[in-house]
């Protein structure tokens, strides 16, 4: 990995650059999409509609995960249900003994 910080006044006038990226943004989102897609993504895009996503509905947990979580819940004499409803996960055949 490498690091560089560039001024991009050096460039030229920064609303004028920031004007000039935000109209090549906008022309590359809006050019023809591939077959069955209906937006293109730039950089950090799918991220920050991840993390919003993530804020408003919560974090997805793997049932994996979440058998450790209620065995944990069990060791601690901690109630699950109060944290996660009746829902009761199960062991993936995919990682059964793996933990």
């Amino acid at each position: 990995h490498g690091f560089m910080a560039i001024d991009p006044a050096i460039f030229g006038d920064r609303g004028e650059i920031k004007a000039h990226f935000s109209n090549f943004l906008q022309e590359l989102r809006d050019s023809p999409k591939a077959e069955g897609q209906n937006k293109i993504f730039t950089h950090g895009e799918k991220e920050v509609a991840a993390r919003d996503s993530m804020m408003k509905e919560g974090i997805p947990i793997n049932d994996n995960t979440l058998v450790e979580v209620l065995e944990m819940c069990e060791y601690l004499d901690m109630d699950f249900s109060s944290y996660f409803g009746e829902y009761r996960p199960e062991v993936s055949e995919s990682f059964e003994g793996s933990y």
